[in-house]
């Protein structure tokens, strides 16, 4: 608290604070600190301790537990670049549109990588992450997402067959009977081989 006091002081802030603020702060430091700087530094701190920070302009700082972050007026980013989003501990929710992957399946896997207080959920309309994070596991997050959506891409692409006479329903209904019947045939060569090994 004596620590929130002093900040709100040296760096011209407005703090609100909806919860009592208690921990232990242990800083080392040979040089001086810009304001940016330090206010970056106590939202590192209180992110170690339990508590979220919520920026509000350049001078208001709201802290509130991390359990009740989730329900507050958080900012709303937008972008899938993780070079646009900066590795700090800041609050956001952020939106994160897929390109050639699967929102729904995506997240699957990056579940698992969250903390407790995170929340993600995919929106299926938009096909778009929708993550409640500090912006610098959102960042990490992003870096995963883009990996993963390139690499989808690297194995799909999607081709326009411009058709002279023929009718485009139609013919997709024949391509998609030849894929499928193919398959078929590989499952049922793949049963036969299995068979004869058996035999054997």
């Amino acid at each position: 608290q004596s620590v929130l006091e002093y900040m709100s002081e040296a760096a011209d802030l407005i703090i609100l604070g909806e919860t009592k603020v208690e921990g232990k702060v242990n800083i080392l430091s040979k040089q001086p600190l810009n304001r940016e700087e330090a206010v970056e530094l106590l939202i590192v701190v209180l992110n170690e301790n339990g508590y979220a920070a919520i920026r509000r302009g350049e001078r208001m700082l709201k802290i509130v537990g991390k359990d009740k972050a989730l329900i507050e007026d958080l900012p709303v980013r937008s972008g899938a670049n993780p070079e646009d989003i900066p590795k700090n501990d800041l609050m956001v929710t952020q939106i994160i549109p897929i390109r050639f992957g699967n929102a729904g399946q995506l997240i699957e896997n990056i579940t698992e990588l969250l903390p407790d207080y995170a929340t993600i959920s995919a929106n299926a309309g938009s096909n778009a992450i929708i993550l409640t994070d500090t912006q610098q596991s959102i960042h990490r997050i992003a870096e995963i997402v883009s990996a993963l959506d390139t690499s989808i891409s690297s194995i799909s692409e999607i081709r326009v067959f411009p058709l002279v006479y023929a009718d485009a329903k139609q013919l997709a209904d024949v391509v998609k009977g030849l894929f499928e019947s193919r398959s078929s045939g590989s499952s049922r060569s793949s049963r036969s081989s299995s068979s004869g090994i058996a035999e054997m």
